[in-house]
């Protein structure tokens, strides 16, 4: 099916061609007819071969610039002049190279002497009689593969879209046959058009920012987010995020040591250092169940 969707323009040429071609062969046999130009019979049949083998030589004499337009791919968008101008002197050399060929053809097949008057009288006839219809031919050809390359490019895009589709489809599946615990595994951060998705252990600390949170980020990234901290202590895992301080949440996978001094302080693995609230000091040992008289 998709073979015959590619080759649809050609068959639509086809049968423009053979249309031409029965048409022209009665309208010659009418014209001979009525006005007795020729004291031979005539028969419709011997005029369809005449013309199917004129039309033979042009399909052959048109092949290289069917293979130039096929190798420009898709037809631009915008016909500017430049592009307007190299398509009308491709057209119009393939009609001369084909009214010459097919001037050639004739004369040889009716016995020419290769005298140059003949010739030249020959080609003038063909290319007053046949040039039109050549050339409307010609642009034809130029319009049909512009269009079928046209159709393929589009099509490989869809094709492409369509097996990104089905991967996300499937990512979207596998995530959702997935089994979470209650808390969010992943923090949707939104930036600009696009939505950030920001996994909860990549999480070092939190920072409080006006009315915005700061996310810190274990490859030194950090991204705002439209949060409150009181929203960020019910977001994130409560077994592994703390809250120290009013500003600050850590992640304690993330925290080297604790310094409970006169100005507590916390220490993270990449060495950042963050204030502890006093008032939340007795929380922290109580959740790291830290022992009265052990060092810390």
């Amino acid at each position: 099916m998709q073979s015959f969707t590619n080759l649809r323009p050609f068959f639509i040429l086809l049968t423009v061609v053979l249309s031409i071609i029965i048409f022209e062969a009665f309208q010659q046999h009418y014209y001979i007819v009525r006005f007795k130009l020729s004291d031979e019979e005539v028969s419709v049949v011997g005029l369809m071969l005449l013309h199917l083998r004129r039309w033979v030589i042009w399909l052959v004499c048109t092949l290289p610039m069917t293979a130039y337009i096929h190798k420009r791919s898709v037809m631009p968008a915008r016909l500017t002049p430049g592009i307007f101008i190299r398509y009308a002197v491709i057209i119009s050399m393939s009609l001369l190279f084909s009214i010459i060929i097919i001037t050639a053809v004739e004369l040889i097949i009716g016995g020419w002497k290769f005298q140059m008057v003949d010739f030249i009288e020959t080609l003038q006839f063909f290319f007053f009689q046949k040039g039109p219809i050549y050339m409307i031919a010609n642009i034809g050809v130029v319009v049909l593969i512009s269009l079928q390359n046209n159709i393929q490019a589009h099509q490989f895009t869809i094709g492409k879209l369509s097996a990104l589709q089905s991967e996300q489809q499937k990512l979207y599946e596998d995530l959702k046959n997935r089994s979470y615990d209650d808390e969010s595994k992943f923090i949707q951060i939104k930036i600009g058009s696009q939505a950030k998705v920001v996994p909860v252990e990549s999480i070092q600390w939190v920072e409080a920012e006006d009315y915005c949170v700061r996310l810190h980020t274990e490859d030194n990234v950090s991204y705002i987010l439209r949060s409150s901290m009181k929203s960020m202590e019910k977001i994130l895992p409560q077994d592994k995020f703390i809250r120290i301080h009013r500003k600050y949440i850590v992640n304690l996978g993330e925290v080297d040591r604790f310094f409970f001094s006169q100005t507590p302080e916390v220490r993270l693995i990449d060495s950042t250092r963050l204030s502890v609230a006093q008032s939340r000091v007795a929380e922290i040992k109580k959740h790291l169940a830290v022992e009265p008289g052990i060092p810390s």
